[in-house]
């Protein structure tokens, strides 16, 4: 039977600690000396080799802790990035040369547009997807070799940012249909316009999006641009 070890130090280097971080007395170190002494008999090993063991395990849990940390800190580091990528709001201001070139372009192209009533007046709105099929149109490759103002567009990333910038000089807004009656207030003018049959009332989205299924309304007319709408509008930060 392995005989517990000496009082006068711990087995295999342990060092001998309370819970609450104080140390234990002669008396306590003595039980725990003790008690390894038998539960190393229980394992068939001398007490060295029992202390080894609780080292290596204790060595194993650590690490395994710390990875687990590691991991825990990677997984809610998209989130806090998530969290802090807030929409970007979209300010009134002068719109951009390559807004404008974009919009000029989109203008004269058969984007199949449909009169719509917003805030009372008569707007002409557009599908994201035929807007975006013009731009990756021959016509707008040979628009670009008149026209350098007009961003290139290679890919689907460079597709989207070429759209992006109508709605990020306000030059076009994502609205979606309406009921003009509903609730009690109506939309500024909207009293003075009678309801059109066919026509969709809409109202504009304070967040705005690129994709394909989405309507558009121009705010920009031939060589004027009317930037009636002065309520905020904001585009994911993560969409740019």
């Amino acid at each position: 039977m392995a005989t517990p070890p000496a009082q006068g130090g711990p087995p295999g280097g342990i060092n001998f600690q309370l819970p609450n971080g104080q140390r234990p007395t002669q008396e306590q170190i003595a039980a725990m000396q003790r008690q390894i002494a038998i539960d190393a008999e229980k394992n068939g090993m001398t007490v060295q080799e029992f202390v080894k063991k609780l080292q290596a395990q204790a060595m194993a849990q650590q690490q395994a802790a710390q990875q687990q940390a590691q991991q825990g800190g990677q997984l809610q580091q998209p989130a806090q990035q998530q969290q802090q990528q807030a929409q970007q709001p979209i300010t009134p201001g002068p719109p951009k040369p390559e807004a404008l070139a974009v919009a000029k372009f989109l203008r004269g192209q058969d984007l199949k547009t449909r009169t719509c009533i917003l805030n009372g007046q008569r707007k002409d709105m557009f599908k994201v997807k035929r807007a975006l099929r013009a731009l990756q149109s021959d016509a707008y490759t040979k628009a670009r070799k008149k026209n350098p103002l007009l961003p290139e567009i290679t890919d689907r990333a460079s597709l989207e940012n070429a759209f992006k910038l109508l709605p990020l000089s306000l030059i076009a807004l994502r609205v979606s249909k309406v009921d003009p009656h509903e609730g009690h207030d109506h939309a500024p003018g909207a009293h003075k316009t009678k309801r059109v049959k066919g026509l969709w009332t809409v109202k504009i989205e304070q967040q705005q999006e690129c994709r394909e299924e989405l309507h558009f309304v121009w705010l920009y007319e031939g060589s004027q641009l009317k930037q009636s709408y002065t309520q905020p509008v904001r585009w994911p930060s993560y969409l740019l």
